[in-house]
């Protein structure tokens, strides 16, 4: 975090130093305009042109080391989140298994942080809680069981994760607009 701030504060001081050269070497060209020259053939050794070409390109690079500064930051909290404060050591056996030094690791997570978190399984799985229904044995098929209110209680007592599914909750309401007043069978 500390870097991070030492480079926007340098990044923030060398365009306030870029912005005071180009102030200063305005006002030197404004002067030699208004003051008239013995020495007409003296041409003017800044072109506004190449100020306003600079000026911008270090815009540009400031806002690039700003991106990437915020893509190295959201690779970190990634790998903390899943690593916790050994992150750096798993981090090296990874990239050493990748055969990737730790330059390009870095350069890596600055310039294309999905690419980083998919080459590294930072990426958060989902995992599907699916229950198939029951299967049918022979020719005499059991009934099915009407997935009422006290089914769906009974789901929560025995697995209180998969009743939390955002699935079971759309399941649930289907079936009880498809039972109606059934469903509550309280």
């Amino acid at each position: 975090m500390a870097l991070e701030f030492k480079e926007q504060a340098d990044a923030g001081a060398k365009l306030q130093d870029l912005s005071n050269r180009i102030e200063e070497q305005l006002k030197q060209l404004a002067s030699r305009e208004t003051t008239p020259n013995s020495n007409e053939d003296n041409k003017p050794s800044v072109n506004l042109d190449d100020i306003e070409s600079l000026v911008s390109n270090k815009i540009q690079q400031h806002t690039q080391n700003q991106k990437e500064t915020e893509n190295y930051n959201q690779v970190k909290s990634k790998l903390e989140e899943k690593y916790g404060e050994n992150y750096k050591t798993v981090l090296k056996q990874k990239s050493k298994s990748l055969n990737m030094t730790d330059d390009e690791v870095n350069a890596l997570a600055r310039k294309n942080p999905n690419l980083f978190l998919k080459t590294f399984d930072l990426l958060e799985q989902q995992s599907v809680n699916f229950q198939s229904p029951p299967q049918s044995s022979g020719f005499n098929p059991k009934p099915a069981q009407k997935r009422t209110w006290s089914y769906y209680m009974e789901m929560k007592k025995k697995d209180p994760k998969a009743w939390l599914d955002r699935k079971i909750a759309i399941q649930m309401e289907k079936d009880s607009q498809a039972l109606g007043s059934e469903f509550f069978d309280v």
